[in-house]
């Protein structure tokens, strides 16, 4: 005889490293990440949170991370992301989509970026494509770059948009 249940059992919702629905970019200069993203979240018409790393003096404190709006969207600037990460759950958990500086921290899914400044280093943060779902190209000629094709290869099925591609970048993250 099968055991009492009072309910069927509920799915847990998945998580990634941040929040339920999570993207990274790597492999671009911060500022090109930071812009790129800006862009999204305005033509998503998501209520949209950035994360990133600090980059020089923007916090008021070193102990504080800092959850600023801008430009119709808010941005939480994290000092360190291991100290609880149940925190940044309950800080995202009302956000429909995170977009993360993915040179800085680990998502559920990535975005590889193209970009000329960033290939080396790109190539040493392989650790960090997990699951990568598409490319952004900075260079603005559509295909994987002749040094990255190697490193890329495993992924060359992967749409591949151009930088200034908001609209269809945005369609695909949403």
């Amino acid at each position: 005889m099968k055991g009492h249940q009072k309910h069927k059992k509920i799915p847990r919702a998945q998580f990634g490293t941040f929040s339920r629905s999570e993207i990274s970019f790597l492999g671009a200069p911060c500022g090109e990440i930071e812009a790129l993203c800006q862009k999204l979240a305005v033509q998503s018409g998501l209520n949209t949170l950035y994360i990133d790393a600090k980059h020089g003096d923007t916090l008021p404190r070193p102990d504080m991370h800092v959850l600023e709006y801008q430009q119709d969207h808010w941005r939480l600037t994290l000092n360190d992301p291991n100290d609880d990460p149940y925190a940044w759950r309950r800080l995202t958990d009302e956000y429909d989509l995170s977009l993360i500086n993915g040179n800085h921290f680990e998502a559920d899914k990535q975005i590889i970026c193209l970009h000329p400044k960033k290939y080396d280093s790109l190539k040493r943060k392989a650790e960090k494509l997990t699951r990568p779902v598409a490319m952004v190209d900075f260079t603005g000629e559509g295909v994987i770059p002749a040094e990255l094709q190697a490193f890329l290869s495993k992924w060359e099925g992967l749409p591949i948009f151009g930088a200034e591609d908001i609209e269809a970048l945005s369609d695909f993250v949403k």
